[in-house]
């Protein structure tokens, strides 16, 4: 087995185990639709850094830090670029209605517009919790203590139940 099939062999295991945890990361940072955008751009990190991954960590620990820093990346890159919207836009008008016109917000919509008011650190800790990763892994992925992790889960959930759930 020549080197680019070993590589191509190791992408797809990586891309098989951890597909649903990086369309999770993709979208809890990307709005709307430009979360297959981001996902590609994860793809893309994970592929050109394959040939350097020496196995110090776990292979979920790198998959995760080269997805979260691609988020980060790609939501530093979105808040300095300028948007273009033209109001006679037919999408944009049909949005406002829609928007007042919505009903009751459906659980993971609730969940969605919680973690995008996150802070990039408390996303990512929130986002690793959802995905049942332990504190020290997220520890290791973020670059801080076990300790920290849990301070900051704490604190998000309690923010959350303050304001979901407070009377």
């Amino acid at each position: 087995m020549n080197r680019d099939t070993d590589k191509e062999s190791r992408f797809e295991r990586l891309l098989e185990a951890n597909k649903r945890r990086l369309a999770g990361i993709a979208r809890s940072y990307a709005a709307g639709d430009e979360w297959h955008d981001l996902y590609q751009d994860m793809l893309l990190q994970i592929w050109r850094s394959l040939d350097a991954f020496q196995e110090r960590a776990s292979v979920e620990t790198w998959v995760y830090r080269i997805a979260l820093n691609t988020a980060l990346t790609h939501r530093r890159r979105a808040a300095v670029r300028p948007r273009q919207v033209n109001l006679t836009d037919e999408g944009v008008a049909g949005r406002h209605e829609v928007v007042a016109a919505s009903g009751p917000v459906s659980e993971l919509e609730l969940l969605r517009g919680f973690i995008g008011s996150l802070g990039e650190i408390d996303r990512a800790v929130f986002t690793l919790y959802l995905d049942d990763v332990s504190y020290r892994e997220m520890g290791e992925i973020l670059g801080m203590s076990e300790s920290n992790v849990g301070v900051r889960i704490n604190r998000i959930k309690n923010a959350f139940q303050a304001r979901y759930f407070s009377g």
